[in-house]
C-alpha cells in the first residue's frame, strides 16, 4: 500500500538527501501498520518513529534512490563543500573504517588479543575457566580514523580532520549513519569535523556487521603487504571504477519480521555494482596533513622492524703510529682489515671463528 504523503514529508524534512526509495517506503509503511495492528492510512508520531528507525537500520543500497545524495563526480572535487545550500544535509553510512594514526601491525596485535579475550570470556561464562583469569577486552588505539562512506550508490573517502568523539574502532557498527552538513572535500576526500557531522543514534546494518571484522582484517593485511585473502562474503562498496557485479534482490518481507530490523523489500531498481572498499595506498589528500600521518605511521612501523646491527670498527695499532681498521660483519664470522693510509696497495684479510676484545695481530 502507498505510504501517506505525511510520511514522505517527515523523512524528507529530517533527511534531505538522498531521496528515500518509494517502493521501499511503501513496503515499510505496510509492515509497520500490520506489526502495530493499526488501520490502513493511519499516520501518527509512533508510525513515523518506527519508519524512521527502520530507515536508520536499513542498508542505503536498498532504501535510497541512486544519484540523489553525493555528487556523481565526488572523486574529482577539490576545495568544495557538500551538504550546503538549498539541497541540505546528506545522509551517508559507514561502509569501512580503520585507524591510520597507528601501524597496521599494532592494530592486528590488538585485534588478536581482543579475539583471545573474547574466547576466554566465553569459557568463563560456561564455567570452564576461573573468573580470575578473565581479563577485560582491550580497545583499539585511537588517533585518526579513516572511512569509506556511501549514500547507497556513490562511495566517498573521508577522514577525521578533528576528532569525532562518538566513533570508535571496534565499537561503532558498520552501517552507522552520518548526516553531513557543510563538509569540506579536498581532492575527493571529505575532511570531517564535529560541527559538520551528526551521528545518528541506533543506526546500523546487520548484514554489514556480520562481515565487519573480516573486512577490517583484510584491510590490515593489505596495509602490511601480506597476500590478500578474499572474504567469504562482502557487502561493502568502494571506489566506483571497479568491475560491476550485479547483486541478487533482497528477499520478500517475512510474515513476522523482528522489531529491530527493517522490513526487506523487493527492489524495483537496477542492481548496483558490488565494489571492493578496502583501503589502498592510493588514498591521498592534503599534503601537509598526510605527510604528518605518514610520519606517524613510519615511526610506529620502525619501532616494530628489527634493525640490523651496524658494522663495528676496532682500531689495531701498527708500527709507525699508523692504524688499521678491522671491519666486522654483524654475525662476527668475517673480519676484514684495511690499512687506512695504504688502501689499494696493502690487502689483508682473515676469517675468524670468533671475535673477542683482545688485540688481533696480523702480520704482513
Amino acid at each position: 500500500m502507498p505510504a501517506p504523503p505525511q510520511v514522505n514529508f517527515a523523512l524528507k524534512r529530517k533527511y534531505p538527501n538522498p531521496t528515500v526509495d518509494q517502493a521501499w517506503l511503501d513496503a515499510c509503511y505496510e509492515w509497520v501498520i500490520e506489526d502495530s495492528g493499526l488501520t490502513i492510512g493511519t499516520v501518527n508520531a509512533e508510525v513515523i518513529a518506527k519508519i524512521d528507525l527502520q530507515l536508520l537500520q536499513s542498508d542505503l543500497d536498498d532504501s535510497m534512490v541512486a544519484g540523489t545524495g553525493l555528487p556523481q563526480n565526488i572523486d574529482e572535487l577539490h576545495d568544495i563543500r557538500i551538504g550546503t545550500g538549498p539541497q541540505g544535509a546528506i545522509m551517508c553510512q559507514i561502509n569501512a573504517m580503520t585507524e591510520i594514526g597507528h601501524s597496521a601491525f599494532s592494530l592486528q596485535n590488538v585485534r588478536q588479543t581482543r579475539i583471545d579475550r573474547a574466547d576466554l570470556a566465553g569459557l568463563v561464562e560456561a564455567g570452564v575457566e576461573d573468573e580470575e583469569e578473565n581479563a577485560p577486552i582491550p580497545k583499539y588505539p585511537r588517533s585518526t580514523l579513516r572511512f569509506v562512506l556511501s549514500d547507497g550508490s556513490i562511495s566517498m573517502r573521508a577522514m577525521e580532520y578533528k576528532r569525532l568523539p562518538g566513533l570508535q574502532l571496534g565499537e561503532t557498527p558498520m552501517g552507522c549513519k552520518l548526516l553531513l552538513k557543510n563538509v569540506l572535500v579536498r581532492r575527493g576526500i571529505a575532511f570531517l569535523e564535529p560541527e559538520g557531522v551528526t551521528i545518528l543514534e541506533s543506526s546500523r546494518t546487520e548484514e554489514r556487521e556480520e562481515v565487519q571484522d573480516a573486512d577490517f582484517a583484510r584491510g590490515l593485511r593489505l596495509r602490511m603487504g601480506l597476500p590478500d585473502v578474499e572474504p567469504e562474503a562482502s557487502l561493502a562498496p568502494g571506489p566506483s571504477d571497479l568491475r560491476d557485479a550485479p547483486t541478487a534482490p533482497p528477499p520478500t518481507p517475512p510474515v513476522q519480521p523482528p522489531n529491530a530490523r527493517a522490513p526487506p523489500v523487493q527492489s524495483q531498481r537496477v542492481a548496483r555494482a558490488e565494489i571492493d572498499d578496502s583501503f589502498d595506498d592510493d588514498f591521498t589528500g592534503d599534503d601537509d596533513i598526510f605527510a604528518e600521518i605518514d610520519a606517524i605511521e613510519k615511526k610506529h612501523t620502525s619501532q616494530q622492524t628489527p634493525q640490523i646491527p651496524a658494522k663495528e670498527e676496532k682500531p689495531v695499532n701498527r708500527k709507525g703510529g699508523q692504524e688499521d681498521v678491522i671491519e666486522i660483519d654483524s654475525d662476527d664470522s668475517e673480519v676484514r682489515m684495511v690499512n687506512t693510509e695504504r688502501l689499494g696497495t696493502t690487502k689483508k684479510s682473515a676469517i675468524l671463528s670468533q671475535y673477542d676484545d683482545d688485540i688481533i695481530e696480523i702480520s704482513d
